[in-house]
């Protein structure tokens, strides 16, 4: 290693990158930190032969999809002002009206859908 050598190393997250050893890093900084580990050579973790390719997989079979629920034709629409939706809910009997007034509309909306 001299000054002007440019070395293809790891860091410690496993990001490959290069350095250019000189006043920045000094071959002996470079040597330091290869030593504990918190750097690598690139090219020592290239593997010797190509890995085998994994075997063919069956397909799955196809999930089942669940029943789609009906649309409640009392909903009203998202649009529509907060007091609508405050009756909705009180109607599905989900809580009481003093309740669901403290409940902001999207919340509302959010316990009904």
């Amino acid at each position: 290693m001299k000054p002007g050598d440019r070395i293809r190393l790891r860091g410690p997250a496993g990001a490959p990158f290069m350095v250019t050893v000189g006043p920045a890093f000094t071959e002996q900084d470079i040597t330091q930190r290869l030593a504990t580990g918190e750097w690598r050579h690139l090219d020592d973790d290239m593997p010797a032969a190509a890995p085998a390719a994994p075997a063919p997989v069956a397909p799955a079979a196809p999930a089942e999809v669940p029943p789609v629920a009906k649309a409640d034709p009392n909903r009203p629409p998202v649009s529509a002002p907060k007091a609508a939706w405050i009756d909705h809910v009180v109607a599905s009997r989900l809580m009481s009206r003093d309740d669901a007034a403290n409940y902001t509309k999207a919340d509302l909306i959010d316990m009904v859908s």
